[in-house]
């Protein structure tokens, strides 16, 4: 059995139908775990009855009241630089999970994936896919045509010189280190069971070694999933958009694109891509994936 993981959060149906219709229509032989906090259940649950293959798993998140005492513990008095130099696998799963929950929810998604993935029963062949949910559809199975151990994507645009998501992660050094390489998505990957169990991992352990920095910030995700690629870390093919795997087009030129209302599809370089990733930057794509998945 082949899984999607998707964090939900937030969205109402409508936002994640092209998501799930897409799949429902395109991927074969899989299950999709949807992310979502408690709060979100009356809201979410027309989607059990319509698209069957799909469970929630909630995240907890703190209220307003355990987020300032996070904030005091591990940013005022910085208790976060000492668990830091600790093995985070040796720690209390109270003093975790105490963390955890003011993590900003970008962060906390993936050390409750890593929980997650330990706790599905893979088959060796299994395959797992962590994709965005509400700016992504399918327009083939990406997992019947997934040949590689571990495979993500390029976007169409490099690292600044000044870019702040990358300097608070990685500081000036980083900053220098990853400048003109190009934007790797942490928005979609797909791989088999170990591989992605090794990448959720590795990607846990480099946030945690930088929790102190990023405890509350947006985007250091994106930081981490790129320098761990450029850097060799984590072995991967890494597709460009007009490859016709995945594209990532908030930044592709509208001159690249192209909408085939008699195919139902999005051509991206004359390609229809498996994966169309940030489709609603565009209205008049958005309008036609309205259409198409109403």
């Amino acid at each position: 059995m082949n899984y999607v993981i998707s964090a939900a959060s937030g969205y109402d149906c409508a936002a994640l139908t092209p998501f799930l219709a897409s799949a429902q229509r395109h991927l074969k032989s899989f299950k999709m775990i949807l992310l979502i906090q408690k709060q979100d259940f009356t809201v979410l649950k027309p989607l059990l009855s319509r698209f069957p293959f799909v469970s929630f798993e909630y995240i907890e998140r703190g209220d307003l009241r355990q987020m300032i005492a996070c904030w005091l513990k591990y940013v005022l008095f910085r208790r976060s630089k000492t668990y830091q130099q600790k093995d985070r696998h040796g720690l209390s799963l109270e003093t975790r999970q105490e963390i955890e929950v003011g993590m900003n929810p970008c962060l906390t998604r993936f050390f409750f994936i890593e929980k997650l993935l330990q706790n599905l029963d893979l088959q060796p062949d299994s395959r797992i896919m962590l994709a965005d949910s509400r700016d992504i559809i399918f327009q083939g199975d990406a997992f019947g045509l997934l040949s590689e151990p571990f495979v993500t994507g390029y976007e169409p645009v490099t690292v600044g010189k000044k870019d702040q998501w990358i300097g608070r992660v990685y500081g000036e050094e980083g900053q220098k280190a990853l400048h003109r390489r190009q934007v790797i998505c942490a928005g979609f990957s797909i791989g088999g069971a170990a591989e992605v169990r090794r990448y959720v991992g590795v990607l846990c352990d480099e946030l945690w070694a930088r929790l102190f920095k990023i405890l509350f910030h947006r985007g250091p995700d994106q930081a981490v999933h790129i320098r761990l690629f450029h850097d060799g870390r984590l072995p991967a093919r890494i597709c460009h958009n007009h490859e016709g795997l995945i594209a990532t087009i908030s930044m592709e030129g509208t001159n690249n694109l192209e909408i085939d209302r008699a195919g139902g599809v999005v051509k991206v370089y004359g390609k229809i891509p498996v994966v169309l990733h940030q489709y609603d930057r565009f209205a008049d794509i958005a309008q036609f994936v309205q259409e198409l998945y109403p």
